[in-house]
């Protein structure tokens, strides 16, 4: 930059960046759905004592009073949550300035780097806070609709979430600029790598948790004194609060058993007890505030590499990017259909979409096949849904194509073409889906010739999904964290994408969401307009 601007300015500048920036979040229809969502999530996560599930509890069936103490508690263990949710909502803003070149444009004034990724960092927690700041509100309205403890503190209500949501939101809110800065974590492939990126800072709380009581089972001196340091989402804090704080009035066993987060059914009513107050040390609070000092410091580290960024975002623009495969081969596996004017539309849309793979990704295929073919079932199941995970970018981006290519007004001049074009992209998109996994459908219609027909549904079900997602909110990333969530909720043995499953019921599901994403499709073709805006 041209100079650097008195430390007083550049605040007010960074500041002048991120309010701006955060009218224009809080200002689109995306962000109050998601408020919508988070709200309703919220009172959702304070069932009344006969609903039959519990969302936070310790041991099998406890549960404290709702007190404004424990409501606060209950809704900041559950920031690991919002976290994951709020990364998706917030990130993208540092790449829009890139791709608009509005980065360009700030880097002829002399306004700090610095400055300008805090100021970002800053909205991003903002956006967050807000959506917390909302479930706190619903927290309060719930403390006196169930009216188990209607005294109202609300220090005890906000504590925890000062101390627990906020470092981690905020350590969400620095990685949503890294994978903005880094050029191969800007879009599918970093909210895949990132979903698992944050599984992974959740297991360090139980992990913790496990170690401790080996420790202890192998003889060790249990900490009189609680712990200063904590994990990311703070579950060894609230294991500790258990050990020392809530077990003086519930069993042994309960001490033992720890605690849970979405915990869902339980079969018995909740045995509830008092808790008032989160007694926590001055240290250990400060020992939080490390995990905000961390997020802060992590966006500092990546100011160095703005301008290399803004050029590698520039890259498709200048030419300078390898030119696409010719993929003769696929042109010819592809001219069958070319004998009507919908299959040239669907042969021209496949072959865009194929030609830009890497070699990598074709090479994938042969493994994953050929476990399809000659795997057992569940394996067979995995490894379709894994052909399904490699086509997510595709699923979840063809819709926005006409935005990247600024190809939108073009698109519109003839008349028809919109529906044409959207009919063959569904089409295209139902044809890989299915190719993905046509090994597994030839293995599960021999072997299993009743079960065959889950996976042809499934298929058609994601990849209309992935179209009537953007349809319906103007991004990539809704589907994306859908499917990935899903995708992560099935190998851990829920159905939802389970192509082996024997569930009528998920069968029956899918097929409900085919009717319903045609649908949205078919209302998007009249709602939408050349002028549409679409957010990637």
């Amino acid at each position: 930059m041209s100079g650097t601007l008195p430390p007083p300015v550049a605040w007010r500048v960074a500041r002048a960046l991120c309010l701006a920036d955060l009218r224009q979040r809080t200002r689109s229809t995306r962000f109050r759905v998601a408020a919508l969502a988070i709200t309703a999530a919220g009172w959702w996560c304070l069932p009344p004592a006969d609903a039959g599930y519990l969302v936070v509890a310790i041991g099998d069936h406890h549960r404290g009073f709702y007190s404004s103490a424990w409501i606060g508690m209950v809704l900041a263990m559950l920031s690991l949550l919002w976290g994951l949710v709020g990364f998706y909502l917030v990130r993208g803003t540092v790449q829009r300035d890139f791709d608009t070149r509005v980065w360009q444009l700030l880097g002829t004034t002399s306004m700090r780097r610095g400055a300008y990724l805090l100021a970002k960092w800053a909205s991003h927690v903002a956006v967050m806070g807000g959506l917390l700041f909302a479930t706190l509100v619903v927290g309060l309205v719930a403390q006196l609709v169930r009216a188990e403890d209607r005294h109202v503190d609300l220090w005890e209500l906000v504590k925890p979430s000062l101390f627990i949501a906020l470092p981690t939101l905020a350590f969400s809110a620095m990685l949503a600029i890294w994978f903005d800065v880094v050029p191969l974590l800007r879009r599918t492939v970093g909210n895949i790598v990132f979903f698992f990126v944050w599984i992974g800072l959740l297991t360090t709380g139980p992990a913790g948790i496990v170690h401790d009581r080996a420790a202890r089972a192998a003889g060790a001196a249990a900490s009189i004194e609680q712990p200063w340091t904590s994990d990311l989402p703070a579950m060894r804090m609230m294991q500790w609060s258990i050990e020392h704080q809530i077990a003086r009035g519930l069993p042994e066993k309960t001490r033992l058993e720890g605690f849970c987060v979405g915990c869902g059914g339980v079969a018995a009513p909740p045995a509830r007890f008092v808790w008032t107050t989160w007694e926590v040390r001055g240290a250990v609070l400060w020992g939080r505030m490390l995990w905000l000092a961390a997020a802060i410091a992590g966006v500092l580290l990546a100011v160095p590499l703005l301008d290399w960024a803004a050029a590698r975002a520039a890259t498709p623009a200048s030419g300078a990017r390898r030119p696409p495969r010719q993929l003769r081969w696929l042109r010819a596996v592809l001219r069958p259909l070319q004998g009507t004017a919908t299959g040239v539309l669907i042969a021209a849309e496949a072959h865009v979409v194929l030609r830009q793979r890497p070699g990598w990704w074709w090479a994938a295929w042969l493994p994953l096949w050929g476990v399809q073919l000659f795997g057992p079932r569940h394996a067979v199941a995995l490894a379709m849904l894994a052909g399904w995970t490699m086509l997510l970018d595709v699923f979840a981006r063809t819709g926005l194509r006409d935005h990247d290519h600024r190809t939108l007004e073009l698109v519109a001049t003839a008349p028809g073409a919109r529906r044409r074009l959207l009919l063959a992209r569904a089409a295209m998109l139902v044809g890989l889906a299915w190719i993905a996994a046509a090994p597994g459908l030839l293995h599960e219609s021999i072997v299993h010739p009743g079960m065959s027909t889950t996976a042809f549904v499934m298929a058609a079900s994601v990849a209309l999904w992935g179209l009537a997602s953007v349809a319906l909110t103007r991004s990539s990333r809704p589907f994306e964290l859908a499917f990935i969530v899903a995708a992560y909720a099935t190998t851990q043995g829920v159905a939802w994408l389970d192509a082996a499953t024997r569930a009528n019921g998920v069968t029956l599901a899918h097929l409900a969401g085919i009717v319903l994403a045609t649908a949205i499709l078919a209302v998007s073709l009249r709602a939408d307009r050349p002028g549409t805006r679409r957010t990637p």
